[in-house]
């Protein structure tokens, strides 16, 4: 009795220890908007647009700038701000009167503005009343 006891301890304080798998860990998100984007394409509700608003973006904490033809802030280009009501979820963010959502997978970033109150942004997929910018990582 003693040694099935000791054998129990023993494989369960091994078990215990193991390695969790990485298809079990939870995925990090990445929220690091911060730097130059390349705009690649967008959608509008629902439809495949055009590159609008210049070929480049830059983010900082809590503004972004646009129609950037050369990675240079400069003449031509727009600036906006964002507001994150809620620092628990980063990627929820305000611009003027729309509620954004930013998601990064890789280098990848996908910018989606809400038009419609009831939208909930769960998700980035294309949709009626979405305006979505898709970006890569651009370097300087």
């Amino acid at each position: 009795m003693i040694r099935v006891a000791l054998l129990l301890l023993l494989v369960t304080g091994v078990a215990v220890a193991a390695p969790i798998p990485k298809a079990l860990k939870a995925k990090q998100n990445n929220f690091n908007y911060e730097g130059y984007w390349e705009q690649t394409g967008s959608n509008m509700n629902g439809k495949d647009g055009t590159i609008t608003h210049g070929k480049y973006w830059k983010i900082e904490s809590d503004k972004f700038y646009y129609s950037l033809q050369d990675m240079e802030i400069g003449q031509g280009s727009s600036k906006g701000s964002l507001t994150t009501p809620d620092e628990a979820q980063p990627q929820l963010k305000n611009y003027t009167n729309s509620r954004c959502r930013l998601e990064i997978k890789d280098d990848v970033l996908t910018w989606v503005f809400a038009n419609d109150k009831e939208d909930t942004l769960e998700n980035c997929d294309p949709g009626p009343r979405r305006v979505i910018y898709y970006f890569k990582r651009a370097e300087k």
